[in-house]
């Protein structure tokens, strides 16, 4: 369905359209819901609430049905990740000296349409629900730290060769964990130190593999080796802060800190976005990860959330209502009775984590 969202056609029909604009309530100057939201049930119930009572702009606001089905992007997820399996199956072998070298050209073929869906698709969270949760195997991370670097790269408006730089910099950010034995990197238990030195020491060893493979590109070989530093020189491998690593390379810090969160580990379970959420700007108020970046990808994960029920840190439960540009983990929370509570301003109070996901 193309055309205009209005008062006549607000229904459960248009769940899977994408807004065209943002759209507003009257008199406020923050977005309900966000350009490229694709619609849910929970976004037709919230805008209906307001359309109910007289509380909605809906004059310029078109909407559009995705050009790629949920379907199309989940297959051709599992089609870029079962070819990375391969190759990456094929440069560990070359690595431990069993098989010739392979050409960064192979990994191009493969990942180039995953990223081109990115840059050309609005269904950004669709793809992120999509992303493998299972991850202790390297080439799953790569690939969802790929998509979620391409994705925040899409958000801050970067153009499309930048975009798809990042992606592939996502993707062999960590091809250094190729030359770690498994029984380190699926340890259960806490590593001895020269295993932690194995890992602490996987980004220098990833530039190193790149090189022999053909890499100059110098985004791509800074954002392997500082992807695991932090702004206030806590990181590792050199413990460098803010001047010395570029935003490239941030980025895809905080597309790695996103994975290894959401992501199955032997140590722990699944979390939600939501989780993440906090997560990620807890890191920001430390110093240690750009609100530059986190701050706008946040407010895009939180703003999928409008309308659905989420459980506060005081054990109350309540729907989100409002998601604030310069604050997203902080949002207008109904809790029933004609209570909203602002967690801009309620210092008691914090999202814990969403009901059900």
């Amino acid at each position: 369905m193309n055309g205009i969202l209005n008062e006549g056609n607000l229904s459960l029909k248009l769940v899977g359209s994408v807004l065209g604009e943002d759209v507003y309530a009257k008199n406020k100057s923050i977005p309900l819901l966000r350009k490229g939201t694709v619609l849910n049930e929970r976004h037709i119930f919230v805008l209906q609430s307001h359309l109910n009572h007289n509380n909605l702009r809906l004059e310029t606001c078109s909407i559009h049905q995705p050009s790629i089905s949920v379907e199309e992007l989940e297959q051709n997820y599992k089609e870029s990740l079962g070819q990375l399996k391969s190759i990456f199956e094929d440069l560990e072998a070359a690595i431990n000296g069993s098989a010739s070298n392979q050409p960064l050209q192979q990994l191009e073929h493969m990942y180039t349409p995953m990223l081109n869906t990115i840059v050309a698709e609005d269904e950004h969270f669709e793809l992120l629900k999509l992303l493998r949760k299972d991850d202790e195997f390297t080439y799953v991370h790569s690939l969802n730290v790929g998509v979620v670097s391409s994705i925040i790269g899409k958000l801050l408006a970067m153009d499309k060769e930048e975009i798809l730089l990042l992606g592939e910099t996502g993707i062999l950010h960590d091809i250094g964990k190729l030359s770690i034995p498994l029984s380190v990197l699926k340890k259960n238990g806490q590593l001895d130190p020269e295993e932690w030195e194995l890992i602490r020491n996987h980004t220098v060893e990833g530039v190193q593999i790149l090189k022999n493979m053909g890499e100059t590109r110098t985004k791509v070989i800074m954002g392997t080796l500082l992807h695991h530093e932090r702004l206030d020189g806590s990181g590792y491998p050199y413990g460098v802060r803010e001047d010395v690593i570029p935003f490239h390379a941030q980025i895809i810090s905080v597309a790695d800190t996103y994975d290894a969160i959401t992501a199955v580990r032997p140590y722990k379970g699944e979390q939600s976005p939501i989780v993440a959420v906090m997560i990620l700007m807890e890191e920001t108020a430390k110093g240690k990860l750009s609100s530059a970046i986190t701050v706008p990808f946040t407010k895009y994960l939180m703003d999928q959330f409008i309308g659905q029920q989420v459980l506060l840190n005081t054990g109350e439960q309540g729907t989100i209502i409002t998601v604030y540009d310069d604050m997203p983990h902080c949002p207008l929370v109904y809790l029933g009775e004609n209570v909203y509570i602002d967690l801009r301003f309620d210092h008691t109070r914090s999202l814990k984590d969403v009901v059900s996901y």
